[in-house]
Parts: structure tokens; sequence; C-alpha cells
């Protein structure tokens, strides 16, 4: 599946100032200097076609989140 995106310069400028600068930089298996970013796709109706999308959205990596059960705990 391909997707299109439109992402205004000024948020790729942003992207690229914290790949250089901020982000956790790693080698992939090719050797290339990366940096890890997380993505997430929403799925979407368009409203003036009604046609199905995926939103995608991209960020930097998150902690994950500690979720702690207690088996007492009443719902």
């Amino acid at each position: 599946m391909w997707a299109k995106a439109e992402w205004p310069i000024d948020q790729i400028m942003a992207l690229a100032n914290w790949a250089a600068n901020e982000a956790e930089q790693i080698q992939n298996n090719r050797g290339q200097t990366c940096v890890v970013v997380q993505q997430k796709f929403l799925p979407k109706i368009a409203e003036a076609s009604g046609n199905q999308y995926f939103l995608g959205i991209i960020s930097d990596p998150k902690p994950k989140k500690e979720y702690r059960f207690d088996p007492n705990e009443v719902i």
C-alpha cells in the first residue's frame, strides 16, 4: 500500500533539527546512522468523497506506559 503525505516545510525542518541534534542516533543493519521514530496509522473516511484512508502520524519515541495489574482491585 502506498501513501501520500503533505508536510509543511517548517515541520520538515523541525524534524531534521530534532534528528540531527536531539534524537538518539543508532546504526541500522546496513551501517547507516538512523533515528527511531514511532508511527501510528488511524483509519479515517474522507468527508468529501467518503473514501477510506489511513492518517499517518509520526512522532519521537515515547516511553512505554507501565500498567500495573492488581488482582484485588474491584472494577
